[in-house]
């Protein structure tokens, strides 16, 4: 590219530009490249940006009054690993007179890396105190270099299938038959503890053959819709003691007033799991990192967010990709794939110092329900899953977890909150707990989690609720539950509470025990809300 240096630049497209110095700031307006893979700047002698065309919005997600106003912006903008060359090259290339053509990366607004193309060319005519310009063409070739990286991946893929087929058929064989004659040895001997252990471990290492196998094999699912809320909640319980073990804690904010989407359950628990744990992985002992699901009338999503290391970055769109950087964020390429299979779109990106994943989803609607509902067992809180059976209804553990988490998220977002108990005048036998699960869940929607917390209670955590949607929640629950068959009486008692951080969740949990028995002394259909801050001064 011929530039003149006195005056002009060229566009790329033969058109004369005018220097900065020959326009006034009204006119840079007029030095606009809206080609999406093409960004010009012009540089001053202390790398300061004097212009630059308005497709940096496009490339870099920056508009040209954020990018003139910033000293050294462009530099700013290198990747931190070639900042220092890059700077070195731009004052060398002004010292000599030499231009200079290289690849580079440079960071997006959001965080990602763009790839491109960069040739600076000197200007050194246009000096300004002594100091000589820049202009800069950089073309943005990312898409180019994520299908060179897809076409790589595919190759590798390929190699992987072969030699992992044969691994897993050389291994899993004599894995079966030494888990066989374990199996045998224990039958003969069951108060040999050897033997559960190498069944055990038997277990785990076919659980690895699967894991390596499981990115190759087509990713099976059947879409129904859920609650996501319920379904976070379900991964935070899973997840409770390995955080609990790390000393690291996740803030829920569940979002109020949420459709159901239409996904498949196992599938998304699984990915939404995974997210969970690497961002406990990567916060400090003693750290928080937060989570949440959100609607925005086009879908739904989950996004999980931590605090990064300064100066660290993540691997962008390489976090995606199982065979960068030795493998290490293969379980993230794995709910990648899998979000692809549901329809989902699972992407990353950083905000300041947080690093933050999101899950997107399609909007859905209707009943998140099995016809045919299986027997329901309690077990008095002595629960390995998260909800009693196949029914909507969070076990006690899991509900003691989630209204801790509701009640710190509401008190750093200095929110409201509300918890309702629902007591009923017989036990919750199979049959009434399905009808009690039905008539909360036609009552509530699919936003609130209600769990069973004894033999003829259930309890509802509402977060961001006040006393006037309390009031109409009630209501709510009232006709629905008058309505449903072989559940004989009931009452509702509620507490609404403005909770701080040293509010204990067996507050909650005693104000609306209280609620309740006042409720239940005004007979059956009784209601009654109580105020947390008023039965506290009482």
């Amino acid at each position: 590219m011929q530039v003149d240096a006195r005056n002009s630049s060229e566009n790329g497209e033969g058109v004369a530009v005018p220097r900065s110095a020959d326009i006034s700031p009204q006119r840079a307006s007029g030095f606009a490249m809206r080609n999406v893979s093409l960004l010009m700047l012009s540089l001053d002698g202390f790398l300061h940006t004097d212009l630059i065309s308005e497709s940096v919005t496009d490339v870099l997600g920056f508009t040209p009054a954020e990018a003139m106003g910033a000293p050294a912006w462009f530099v700013s903008r290198v990747h931190p690993k070639e900042r220092n060359a890059m700077r070195e090259a731009l004052l060398r290339t002004q010292a000599t007179g030499k231009p200079f053509f290289t690849d580079c990366r440079l960071m997006h607004k959001q965080g990602r890396v763009v790839h491109g193309i960069l040739q600076a060319i000197p200007l050194p005519d246009s000096a300004k105190e002594g100091c000589e310009g820049l202009e800069l063409v950089f073309v943005d070739i990312s898409e180019r270099v994520a299908l060179e990286r897809a076409l790589v991946h595919s190759e590798k893929l390929k190699t992987l299938g072969a030699i992992s087929a044969e691994l897993v058929h050389e291994i899993r064989n004599p894995l079966m038959a030494l888990a066989g004659f374990a199996r045998r040895l224990d039958k003969k001997l069951p108060d040999l503890p050897e033997a559960g252990i190498i069944l055990q471990e038997a277990a785990r290492l076919e659980a690895l053959l699967s894991r390596i196998t499981s990115y190759l094999q087509p990713a099976e699912f059947v879409l129904r819709e859920c609650a996501l809320n319920t379904l976070l909640a379900d991964s935070l319980g899973l997840l409770a003691p390995e955080l609990a073990d790390k000393g690291v804690w996740c803030e829920a904010d569940l979002s109020v007033d949420m459709p159901p989407a239409e996904t498949d359950p196992e599938v998304l628990t699984q990915i939404v799991t995974t997210l969970l744990r690497e961002a406990g992985m990567r916060t400090e002992h003693g750290g928080v990192f937060r989570a949440r699901t959100l609607f925005t009338g086009y879908g739904h999503g989950v996004e999980v967010r931590h605090h990064r290391q300064p100066g660290h970055l993540e691997a962008g769109e390489d976090l995606f990709m199982p065979f960068e950087e030795g493998g290490k964020h293969m379980q993230l390429a794995i709910c990648a794939r899998m979000a692809g299979s549901i329809g989902a779109n699972l992407i990353h990106f950083e905000e300041q110092d947080q690093s933050v994943f999101r899950l997107n989803l399609p909007a859905g609607g209707g009943e998140c329900r099995s016809e045919d509902a299986t027997p329901l067992n309690h077990n008095n809180g002595e629960d390995t899953g998260c909800f009693e059976s196949d029914s909507g209804l969070l076990t006690r553990r899991r509900f003691d977890d989630l209204l801790g988490r509701t009640l710190r998220a509401q008190a750093k977002a200095h929110g409201s909150m509300a918890l309702v108990l629902v007591g009923f005048d017989q036990t919750l036998t199979k049959r009434r707990l399905t009808a009690a699960d039905g008539a909360l869940q036609k009552a509530l929607g699919y936003a609130d989690l209600p769990a069973r917390l004894d033999e003829s209670t259930v309890a509802v955590i509402l977060p961001g609720c006040g006393r006037k949607r309390l009031t109409a929640v009630l209501k709510r629950i009232g006709v629905a539950l008058t309505t449903a068959k072989h559940l004989g009486g009931y009452a509702l008692g509620g507490v609404v509470a403005r909770p701080s951080i040293r509010t204990p969740a067996r507050d909650m949990l005693e104000v609306s025990a209280k609620a309740l028995f006042l409720a239940w002394r005004d007979g059956p259909g009784g209601v009654q809300i109580l105020n947390l801050a008023a039965e506290a001064t009482t």
